[in-house]
């Protein structure tokens, strides 16, 4: 029978070690509902801090940068833009260059540019890490016209939607993480209780 129940785990998780065997001997059919409800209320917190994070930076570090977007059309496959090349977006703070427009083919990497993406005529090129970065080929664009306008509305849409979307994502990616990390040291706890012949079922719950 049951000494603890769900209520009493948080607080005594951290040095109780009756709590541990009369789980590990008593428990049955209710730990995956525990984790999950565990990861949801820590989960809550860590979204709040990161959706606040989203929304201040939309609020007010975006406009400075969306701003300097100049009107950018792909037809066929093929941007362009009205006005001198190569084009820069910078960081307002700083100064230090964001991204590149460039489809006259004067810029055709953004190696030694410090940016994170480059428009050449044909690709957006963006930077995953320090030694990698990808480019996406314009060819299946047929027509498209961009504006800082339009760029700010996305951005406006993803802090709305950001938390209600990422929440359950998060949530459900941490649970099954976490069902697996469970499921492979519950298999080593049993290795190890073969190789020392111990039958936990067997044993009843001691103080320690």
């Amino acid at each position: 029978m049951k000494k603890f129940s769900a209520i009493h785990i948080p607080p005594l998780s951290f040095f109780s070690k009756e709590l541990y065997s009369d789980v590990a001997l008593n428990w049955r059919g209710v730990n995956f509902l525990y984790l999950l409800l565990l990861l949801a209320a820590c989960w809550i917190l860590i979204m709040i801090k990161v959706n606040n994070s989203i929304a201040r930076f939309v609020n007010n570090e975006a406009p400075r940068i969306v701003e300097q977007v100049p009107k950018i059309t792909i037809t066929n496959g093929q941007a362009s833009i009205d006005g001198p090349q190569p084009y820069y977006i910078k960081k307002p703070d700083s100064n230090s260059v964001l991204a590149i427009i460039d489809t006259t083919g004067t810029i055709k990497s953004l190696d030694n540019t410090g940016a994170y993406c480059l428009l050449t005529k044909n690709a957006l090129i963006i930077r995953q890490s320090d030694v990698e970065t990808r480019a996406y080929s314009l060819s299946q664009v047929k027509n498209f016209v961009l504006t800082s306008d339009r760029l700010m509305k996305w951005l406006q849409i993803f802090k709305k939607v950001f938390i209600i979307v990422s929440y359950p994502l998060a949530l459900l990616g941490s649970f099954i993480f976490r069902i697996i990390q469970a499921l492979i040291y519950g298999a080593i706890g049993l290795l190890f209780a073969s190789w020392c012949k111990v039958n936990f079922y067997g044993l009843t719950p001691v103080a320690f």
